[in-house]
């Protein structure tokens, strides 16, 4: 659960892929390559996303209540 306008911060997973559902609110995910690239995408309500293994990204809530 994030509150609003909370950060999951930049991680990664050495040895594993994720896969999200947001349950409830919207969220912000960025994924960030080589150099100056970054990948955004804005995830809400009964929508998944995928992040490769390996991958640096955060997930940020930018809805006005508690996103799941």
């Amino acid at each position: 659960i994030l509150q609003p306008k909370a950060i999951r911060e930049p991680h990664w997973h050495a040895n594993a892929d994720e896969l999200g559902y947001c349950l409830k609110g919207q969220v912000l995910v960025s994924l960030y390559g080589t150099g100056n690239l970054k990948e955004t995408f804005l995830v809400t309500q009964g929508e998944v996303f995928f992040v490769p293994s390996g991958t640096l990204h955060d997930v940020e809530n930018v809805s006005e209540e508690a996103s799941e």
